[in-house]
């Protein structure tokens, strides 16, 4: 057994290095957590080396991840801090096959032949990258600048036993994320008592039996059921509709995995949030989403004013055909000067998505899955489902499937939405207060949903956009806007903050 540190001149040898161990390895570009290519195809199968000299050699801009599980047979345990490791090593946890990472250790373990999900936070501090997950292996470099280095090795790896992890049971139906882990993993489980459970839970949530039906059928039959059984475990679960049954947390379920805000947006928009941007129309709220979207694309700053981490950005439109939406963005890339990597920013216009709409959203996770968004904006709110927006059951069925949309592709969504006209003064240069969440168009169950409310209005002829509601940070100060229209082609978009008025 060969227990020397692998050393490795470049990323190309160390790719080289591991697929002839039978390990599946994948590019990653710098500052990104999945791989760069679409990746489902290789959860079955093995690149080739032709594949693998065009992804690595020659490269510094990617780094090496392992598909984890069945296709390379090999479990990851990742503890990120030092008490992590302690935990690991009370239970019994540990290899000698490890990388250090930027904050703490990775642990390497043969798959056996049972199934093993992926799992977030399983301890604190500790995921489990199993079945179709993403490792990242050294000499790949982390964003702070640490190097994922070898501190341990062998090839012969010991076995990873589920038993260390208890809070793994599919019986444990309290701990966070469950629902998804359950509906990723059902064809591994027992089917039928975990559709009841799952279907219980979102009856206890407030979902009516038809909605849950639908969202649980596709799961169904990717597992390998039959309509017939689906329906008629279906029918045994209407006798929960009327449980009386309260799921608790203890103090230690609820504050486990508790980290400070990853913010996207710096003091604005933290990483697997929402958010809403409101005002009356031909205000120019999408020109606002369009500037947040491309100034993240490239680490810029959002309005020339808030630095933005480097991001994926999917951004649904609705609003505006495709060659108006094309002059805007043209006029205001030539205004600043740069042009997207089309890898970090991609557009979906007039496609009529609808999250209301089964297949239709089955189309959204697909293009959620194959691009990897950080960030999605939705132009507009009331255009992306059929629902009645003065409805509070109807837009909170809407919001659900965001909601689960943010957990599942682990990405934030911002949407573009409507102001009524009650909540400005009479004359445009009227001096009004500062405005309130309530002014968005509908029910009040669009404020209640979203972390964070922008309102964007003019007021003495000036364009201020406002923060009305924040839950993760203090609003921003009020934001005067500089709309330069399209001259020549080219337009900008300049913030400057206001202090705010003392009352």
């Amino acid at each position: 057994m060969d227990s020397t540190l692998p050393t490795f001149t470049d990323v190309f040898e160390a790719a080289k290095f591991y697929s002839d161990l039978g390990w599946c390895v994948l590019p990653i570009l710098k500052e990104e957590k999945f791989p760069s290519i679409k990746w489902k195809p290789y959860q079955t199968t093995h690149p080739t080396p032709e594949e693998l000299e065009g992804w690595f050699k020659g490269k510094t801009d990617v780094r090496i991840g392992l598909v984890t599980g069945e296709t390379s047979g090999v479990v990851v345990v990742d503890a990120d801090s030092t008490e992590a490791v302690a935990e690991l090593q009370r239970r019994g946890v540990w290899s000698p096959c490890r990388v250090s990472t930027h904050r703490g250790i990775q642990f390497f373990f043969r798959r056996g032949e049972q199934a093993v999900s992926n799992s977030v936070g399983i301890i604190p501090s500790v995921d489990i990258r199993g079945d179709r997950g993403i490792a990242v292996l050294p000499p790949s470099i982390h964003k702070s600048g640490k190097v994922y280095a070898w501190e341990g090795w062998t090839e012969e790896l010991p076995a990873y036993n589920p038993a260390w992890f208890p809070e793994k049971s599919p019986g444990n139906f309290n701990r966070r994320g469950w629902i998804t882990e359950c509906l990723n993993n059902l064809e591994h489980l027992p089917r039928r008592p975990t559709l009841i459970k799952i279907a219980g839970r979102l009856l206890y949530n407030g979902w009516s039996m038809e909605d849950a039906a639908t969202i649980l059928f596709p799961h169904a039959m990717e597992a390998g059921l039959t309509e017939g059984e689906f329906f008629n475990c279906i029918d045994s679960i209407k006798q929960y509709e009327s449980s009386t049954d309260l799921p608790s947390l203890s103090s230690e379920d609820l504050t486990r995995d508790v980290r400070e805000p990853d913010f996207l947006v710096q003091g604005v928009l933290p990483r697997m949030t929402t958010a809403i941007f409101g005002g009356v129309p031909k205000m120019g709220k999408s020109f606002l989403t369009m500037d947040l979207a491309l100034e993240m694309s490239r680490g810029g700053k959002w309005l020339g004013i808030i630095p933005c981490v480097r991001s994926r950005v999917l951004y649904f439109d609705e609003e505006n055909a495709s060659p108006l939406l094309g002059y805007r963005v043209k006029a205001m890339l030539q205004g600043k000067g740069f042009t997207p990597d089309k890898s970090q920013l991609q557009f979906v216009v007039g496609q009529r998505i609808n999250f209301s709409n089964q297949q239709s959203l089955e189309k959204v996770k697909q293009k959620l899955h194959a691009f990897k968004p950080d960030m999605v904006v939705v132009d507009s709110l009331i255009r992306a489902s059929n629902a009645d927006e003065n409805s509070s059951r109807d837009m909170a069925a809407v919001f659900a499937v965001v909601n689960s949309l943010v957990q599942e592709f682990k990405c934030s969504f911002v949407f573009v939405d409507h102001e009524g006209k009650g909540s400005y003064a009479r004359k445009e240069n009227d001096v009004i207060e500062a405005p309130s969440s309530g002014g968005l168009r509908g029910t009040s169950e669009k404020a209640a949903f979203a972390d964070a409310v922008f309102s964007y209005r003019k007021q003495q002829g000036i364009r201020i956009l406002y923060q009305t509601d924040a839950r993760w940070t203090e609003p921003i100060e009020p934001i005067a806007i500089d709309l330069q229209r399209p001259e020549y082609g080219v337009m900008k978009l300049k913030g400057e903050v206001l202090c705010q008025k003392e009352s």
